[in-house]
């Protein structure tokens, strides 16, 4: 085992690119949510020198990365907030410049995708899901 990243801030949703050079992940190191790319994994050398570039710049609330286009080009993930506050979405991130762009556009409503996500090239597989609420009683007193 080894360890590939050390950092105070948390990292989360490791996601091996198709050619398995590279690792993309969540995570907030910079104060807000980003993906972020390990590129030298493969190759490092015995000191786990690892060395993780910021790939997005949007200021996410949240962000996971959820599956790579089979050219390794495009990223999708789930994204809550950053720019332009656009609620809970799904997104393609170009995994060159970390540009993204919505590929469903969930602001305002009560929808949002689940942490799952299927590509057979041209269509997206997801779970939807509506944050529905109702109110219970717990009553806690002895009988």
């Amino acid at each position: 085992m080894r360890m590939l990243t050390s950092h105070p801030a948390h990292d989360w949703c490791p996601y091996w690119s198709p050619d398995g050079e590279k690792i993309v992940f969540g995570t907030d190191r910079t104060g807000y949510c980003e993906l972020f790319l390990l590129s030298e994994v493969i190759h490092v050398n015995n000191n786990n020198d690892y060395h993780p570039t910021q790939l997005t710049h949007n200021n996410w609330a949240v962000v996971n990365p959820l599956y790579w286009t089979r050219d390794g080009e495009t990223i999708f993930a789930y994204g809550v907030g950053g720019k332009g506050e656009n609620g809970a979405n799904l997104w393609a991130v170009s995994a060159k410049d970390g540009s993204a762009r919505t590929l469903i556009d969930f602001k305002g409503s009560l929808k949002e995708p689940a942490y799952a996500l299927g590509f057979d090239g041209k269509c997206i597989y997801f779970p939807l899901w509506e944050r529905i609420g109702d109110l219970w009683l717990a009553d806690l007193s002895p009988e």
